[in-house]
């Protein structure tokens, strides 16, 4: 629980590691299905990584997290067109 997302937010948390490092700990995240863990997803949409954005994005519309949205819409104007898709679609 509780444990574990805060060590899979402080892996997500540091655009040092590896991507795959961070991506794993995203998707992690989405199987805890905890409002801490959702929280961090929430919080990985607006990553500087466009990747990560993306995944976060995309774990977001599978969970159909309304919380979500004030994040998602700042992203509808990402640079990039992969996370502005995934955020639009997140959007319903």
């Amino acid at each position: 629980g509780s444990v574990a997302v805060d060590l899979l937010a402080f892996q997500l948390a540091d655009p040092a590691r590896p991507i795959e490092f961070r991506l794993d700990a995203l998707w992690a995240l989405n199987w805890i299905q905890s409002s801490q863990a959702q929280a961090v997803v929430r919080a990985a949409i607006l990553d500087e990584d466009p990747r990560v954005a993306q995944a976060a994005c995309t774990i977001t519309s599978l969970q159909r997290d309304g919380q979500a949205l004030s994040n998602l819409k700042q992203q509808l104007s990402s640079t990039s067109l992969h996370v502005r898709r995934a955020a639009l679609e997140a959007c319903g």
